[in-house]
């Protein structure tokens, strides 16, 4: 028995995952914006990505610029703990 499987078909259960991301991208603006990186008032990080490998997860992004070089990308780690606290004391109320 074949079984195929389509996009739509799994988006409802990725609701945990996409909440995670949501947290994760606002909390990597957030110390983007803190560091100096991203201009006050940025509302979303530049060409992000998540990455998990080993207990850590990494999000990406580059820096705000109109031309765009190699040393614009920054990296922000996250130990799955420090993931777990921030979304636990997540509140969308907040924003």
């Amino acid at each position: 028995m074949k079984v195929e499987l389509n996009k739509s078909d799994m988006t409802p259960f990725l609701w945990l995952q996409n909440e995670v991301e949501r947290v994760l991208f606002a909390e990597t603006l957030r110390r983007a914006i803190e560091r100096g990186d991203l201009g006050k008032g940025t509302q979303f990080l530049w060409r992000e990505s998540i990455d998990a490998e080993a207990g850590e997860i990494t999000v990406t992004h580059t820096v705000e610029k109109k031309r765009w070089d190699s040393g614009d990308v920054r990296h922000e780690t996250y130990t799955l703990a420090e993931v777990l606290r921030l979304c636990m004391n997540d509140s969308k109320e907040t924003e």
